[in-house]
């Protein structure tokens, strides 16, 4: 009989990939916040936060797949 013996790194590895496997990817209690927030008009948008998303996802893709931004 063969013996599967895991790194302690592989080990930890599978640990918290099993943690994370519990976290549900959609958190309602923040939709509910946010569709209540809209719902009175009281949702604030930073405007430095979004551009600041912006950039970050236009970073984050590959050079080819960026969107122009020639006029």
């Amino acid at each position: 009989m063969d013996v599967v013996s895991l790194s302690i790194p592989t080990q930890e590895v599978s640990h918290y990939l099993e943690q994370m496997s519990q976290i549900p990817d959609i958190r309602q209690e923040r939709i509910t916040h946010i569709q209540k927030a809209l719902a009175s008009n009281s949702y604030v948008v930073s405007p430095e936060k979004l551009a600041d998303k912006f950039l970050d996802e236009l970073h984050s893709q590959p050079q080819g797949n960026r969107p122009s931004t020639a006029s």
